[in-house]
């Protein structure tokens, strides 16, 4: 899979994630991605995760 996102930036939410260590609260990751013009749904995100086999 192939995923472009563009403008830049958003990658340094990705190394935050990283080097967090832990799943962050909702509202942690809201404050994280607000910036970024974004939305979180960790429950949707994790069943794509066990659906498709994926490592997150």
């Amino acid at each position: 899979m192939l995923e472009v996102i563009s403008p830049g930036g958003l990658e340094e939410l990705f190394r935050w994630l990283d080097r967090l260590g832990r799943e962050p609260g909702q509202e942690e990751l809201e404050q994280k991605i607000g910036p970024y013009g974004c939305e979180a749904d960790m429950a949707a995100t994790m069943e794509l995760v066990a659906q498709h086999d994926l490592i997150f």
